[in-house]
């Protein structure tokens, strides 16, 4: 999660962040929306697509596509920070809530978007908090298979 970030022109980026010591926050239906609010409003001022995402308890997986002047450290630098703040005012305390930094891979293919998509999408199975994926609420997957709108102002089709 450290070391020399490569910033790549015009590819999305698959990212995951984590809960300072994995605390499992986002069992909280109110820290999901926020996040996910979060996230939404954010994407016209730091001009960014999202093709898929999962909030698990303790972390979240999403795929950006960054389009303008913002970098990808950039803005997972403004969502973590906007969601912290607007959290920590809301349960009236104070302090961080994520690991230091993030992970991210470029997607340099249709491929990978699509492996990353499926690995996104299994993730509820893979920790034992869903036997089927669609019985997983905080996720693209009905977005993709059952066209369901409910992020529908969140997520964007891959170009």
């Amino acid at each position: 999660m450290s070391g020399i970030r490569r910033y790549y022109d015009n590819i999305p980026y698959f990212i995951t962040s984590i809960t300072k010591s994995r605390f499992p926050l986002f069992k909280n239906q109110a820290a999901v929306y926020l996040l996910i609010r979060v996230i939404t409003l954010n994407k016209i001022p730091l001009q960014y697509k999202v093709y898929g995402f999962i909030i698990m308890p303790d972390h979240f997986h999403i795929i950006i596509h960054p389009f303008g002047n913002h970098n990808i450290s950039n803005i997972m630098k403004n969502i973590k920070a906007n969601f912290s703040r607007s959290y920590n005012i809301q349960i009236n305390t104070q302090g961080s809530i994520w690991q230091k930094g993030f992970y991210d891979e470029g997607v340099r293919s249709e491929q990978m978007l699509n492996n990353f998509l499926a690995y996104i999408h299994n993730n509820p199975i893979k920790h034992d908090i869903a036997e089927n994926i669609n019985e997983y609420a905080y996720s693209s997957y009905g977005y993709y298979f059952y066209n369901d709108t409910t992020f529908d102002d969140l997520l964007d089709k891959p170009e």
